[in-house]
């Protein structure tokens, strides 16, 4: 029994940059990242997931050597998948979408 799911009635959304980035993967990792992203309105309790210092709900989970970073709305019930990265990258793209978009992810 899983006592912990405080996703389980969102719906989960993908950014068109996140679509791409997953599809440039291996199957075998878009599989294994799938797998965990639809984790997060299931077996939550499953996954290392870690909220991402200075922006507001948003949150990392881990796949091997890749992260997905995901916002959440509570107030609209959605999960949107904004970044899919190698570990090595995945911040660098971060401080880039800041320099880009502002502070919108720290507002919102």
């Amino acid at each position: 029994m899983i006592v912990n799911q405080p996703f389980k009635d969102f719906n989960i959304i993908w950014t068109k940059d996140a679509q791409k980035q997953l599809k440039l993967l291996v199957k075998k990792d878009q599989e294994k990242i799938a797998e965990k992203v639809g984790a997060l309105i299931g077996d939550f309790n499953s996954l290392d997931i870690k909220k991402l210092q200075g922006f507001q709900d948003s949150y990392r989970i881990r796949s091997g050597s890749y992260r997905v970073v995901y916002k959440v709305d509570s107030s609209q019930k959605i999960l949107k998948i904004t970044v899919v990265e190698h570990r090595k990258d995945v911040y660098k793209v971060l401080r880039t979408l800041i320099g880009i978009i502002g502070f919108e992810w720290i507002q919102h």
